[in-house]
This record gives structure tokens, sequence and C-alpha cells, in this order.
């Protein structure tokens, strides 16, 4: 490799990776899109681009005004501590159904909570632009997440020329392919704690917590949607 910012991207590749042989399977253009992905700034940007989307489509608002007021996080687990904190990635429902992103410290405990191993960051972001569905943990309002999941699997996400307007083409493209795993992931999560719910509900009247493991994810909170 020739030049600093080279040899940089090859030690940053290699310490995440754990070896000569993983590290090079990563390029310089990818490590660029994923710093650019982890900037606090993005996320202001990113949010009004979501925003734009679910006003788009009323049932969406309308399934989101359910939860005003509840709050939501992506939490990235055993993410390393040599690299600098991604941003916050917790979200709060607006009266209006629409999003408002929170930043760090500005909310308790998230009324839904959904866990993302990121121990080790660029073979999960590589396997993520290759479409793996990665394993969603769940942990809080069931509602809020089935409706999250319906609106990443119903809506028209076709917003890569807006994103390019703010992260630039190459990492708009990267983002999208993201979503769309994490969105997989979601649905999978969603999908088995719909199982273990039905087979609450057949045993137990009005069953108040539950638990479900597996390929898709895990929960543990109630099973409707919140009282609060």
């Amino acid at each position: 490799m020739n030049g600093d910012s080279d040899s940089s991207s090859w030690v940053f590749e290699h310490s995440i990776t754990g070896g000569v042989t993983a590290g090079s399977a990563y390029n310089p253009c990818m490590l660029h899109s994923f710093q650019t992905l982890l900037q606090a700034s993005v996320m202001e940007r990113l949010t009004l681009v979501a925003n734009h989307v679910i006003a788009a489509e009323p049932v969406a608002q309308q399934r989101l005004q359910a939860h005003r007021g509840h709050t939501f996080a992506l939490q990235l687990v055993g993410w390393p501590t040599l690299l600098p904190a991604p941003p916050s990635m917790a979200f709060a429902v607006t009266p209006a159904g629409l999003l408002e992103w929170v930043a760090d410290g500005a909310v308790g405990l998230p009324d839904l909570r959904l866990f993302l191993d990121a121990s080790n960051p660029m073979r999960s972001f590589g396997e993520l632009l290759q479409g793996t569905r990665p394993r969603i943990d769940i942990d809080g309002d069931a509602a809020l997440a089935a409706d999250l999941s319906w609106m990443m699997e119903n809506l028209r996400w076709d917003v890569t020329d807006d994103l390019a307007k703010i992260i630039g083409p190459g990492p708009a493209h990267e983002l999208a392919r993201v979503m769309r795993a994490i969105a997989g992931g979601l649905k999978q999560a969603v999908d088995a704690l719909k199982v273990v719910v039905g087979k609450l509900a057949t045993a137990v009247p009005n069953p108040r917590r539950s638990r479900s493991g597996g390929e898709g994810g895990a929960f543990n909170d109630e099973t409707g949607r919140s009282d609060r």
C-alpha cells in the first residue's frame, strides 16, 4: 500500500478483523463508507429522509401515532472500545406519527430496544452489504416492534438519491443494502415473537410476559401494546 491513508486503513481493518487475511477482505472504500455512516451529524438528516417516506403513507403515520411518546433504539452490542463510539441510534415517536432522533443521554431506558451484534463491526458491515440477515434481539414493546417491521417491509424506501445528497452516492447505495438486511433481521425476530406469543395465548389466558429465542431473535416484555 502507498501513502499514510492506505496504511492507516489497513491498520484499522487488521485490528478489527484480527488478522491479515480477514483484514484484506475490506477495502478503504468500504471503510470510508462505514465511518461516514457513524457520524452523528448524519443521523438527523437520515431521520428527515425517513420522515419523508413515512409522511407519504398515511397508514404508516397512523400506526406510529398509536405509539406517540414512546422511544426505541438500535443498540450495538460488543462495540470495540478502541473505536470511536457510534452515535445514538435512538428515536422518539412524535404525536404526528413521525420520528425524532434522540441524542445520547437524552432518553432513559427506551420502550423498545433492538440489539445487534457489533463485536466485529467491519465483518458485520460486510455481511450486511452482502444481504445477510443479522440476528436481532428484541427487548420491549412488542406492538411497536411489529409496526416498525411492517413499515420496513411495506413502505417504499426508494431513497437512494436522497441519501446520496447527504452521504454521497457510494455510501448511499451501501446504506440502502444495510437497511434491507436489518429489515429482514427485524422481520425474523418479530415473526419468532408472534409464534411464541401465539403458543402462550393458547396455553395461558392473557399472558403478560413472554420470551422467544431462535434464529430470528429474542423478546422479553409485555405481549401487547404498552399501557403507558
